[in-house]
């Protein structure tokens, strides 16, 4: 009977220095400002900036994807001319359509792989340029409305439109010019 005493007088002590931490932090917190989310990639992306430099870096890859492209329709019309005409053709014909075929797709998932890999480093590129926009504007919506915490969008499991402030930093980096 002592024992139960004590582990639930033990029991309640840690439930109230639980409460009590909540409390404070929460009081620390309102003390510090709002908490609020930014989407970085989308602020980035979605600013004046970011649009024009994206549109700059599809038209030096556009001559690439053409490329990519003409290699699947190749394909494409190698795999419909087996399928049309398969029953009609000679081993010979059917073997040589079929390396043809495989030399098409190995060349077209190599090329596909190497645009990727421009596109990655193009973009990595385009982020490093625009970051420091980013931050001077989030740093700027951050003094004047006074907000204690910033989050990045992604680590936020559920947020109110209201405490996203993404398009509050796309105005000041558009500002920015």
């Amino acid at each position: 009977m002592n024992l139960k005493k004590t582990v639930l007088k033990n029991f309640v002590l840690k439930e109230m220095a639980c409460t009590l931490c909540l409390l404070l932090l929460s009081s620390f917190t309102f003390a510090a400002g709002d908490i609020v989310v930014v989407d970085m990639r989308a602020a980035i992306l979605t600013s004046d900036k970011g649009v024009q430099e994206a549109e700059k870096l599809k038209a030096t890859l556009a001559r690439e994807e053409a490329s990519l492209l003409a290699i699947q329709d190749e394909l494409k019309a190698l795999k419909e001319r087996m399928d049309k005409d398969s029953a009609i053709m000679g081993a010979e014909e059917r073997q040589s359509i079929e390396e043809a075929g495989a030399d098409k797709m190995a060349d077209f998932q190599f090329q596909r792989k190497k645009l990727q890999k421009k596109v990655k480093d193009a973009e990595q590129r385009l982020f490093q340029s625009i970051l420091p926009d980013f931050e001077r504007a989030l740093k700027t919506v951050m003094e004047e409305k006074k907000y204690g915490m910033i989050l990045r969008r992604e680590v936020a499991l559920f947020v109110v439109p209201e405490q996203d402030i993404t398009e509050q930093v796309i105005a000041k980096m558009n500002k920015q010019k």
